[in-house]
């Protein structure tokens, strides 16, 4: 486990899917993280996949994000860690996803990544993480800013018509 201020990361389970699932289906999260309301969620295979795949590679690390209550509020994902060519800064990559909408703003997403950064640097070597968001995510791009993310890159019209924006920090 690692511990924030107001928050606790522990390995995503299995058993946390389905919550995952039912967060994923509402429409505000969707338009957040999708940048449209889409009606659709991809049903239990599909988190079931995306879990095992993520569980069986070495190069990845899931964490199930907790608010100080022990309610389940969303997740982060380190992946890719490493794979940068041969005497590049250690590199990987964060998906982050916070869809508990009653927890919003009140903090605990700074909270979760400020952690999940101290985890990677300190405990793993990381120098440099980078990350992809669509553009209608502006709370977790603020979120971003706010802990040392960058801005690299915006790429128009690439997802749904809406700009994705890849940022990154140097924790070097």
């Amino acid at each position: 486990m690692l511990f924030g201020e107001r928050v606790r990361l522990r390995p995503l389970r299995r058993e946390d899917l389905p919550e995952r699932l039912a967060l994923e289906a509402d429409p505000e999260v969707q338009l957040r993280t999708l940048g449209e309301e889409t009606g659709e969620v991809s049903g239990l295979a599909g988190p079931e996949e995306w879990f095992s795949v993520l569980a069986g590679d070495p190069r990845s690390e899931q964490w199930a994000v907790e608010a100080d209550d022990g309610t389940y509020i969303g997740d982060l994902d380190l992946h890719s860690i490493g794979l940068q060519p041969p005497g590049e800064p250690c590199h990987a990559w964060l998906n982050a996803f916070f869809g508990r909408r009653e927890y919003w703003g009140r903090g605990l997403e700074e909270d979760a990544v400020r952690t999940l950064l101290v985890h990677a640097r300190r405990d793993l070597g990381i120098e440099k993480i980078s990350t992809e968001i669509l553009e209608t995510d502006s709370d977790l791009l603020r979120v971003l800013e706010r802990v040392g993310f960058r801005l690299d890159e915006r790429l128009e019209k690439a997802v749904n018509g809406k700009d994705v924006l890849a940022l990154s920090i140097d924790l070097s």
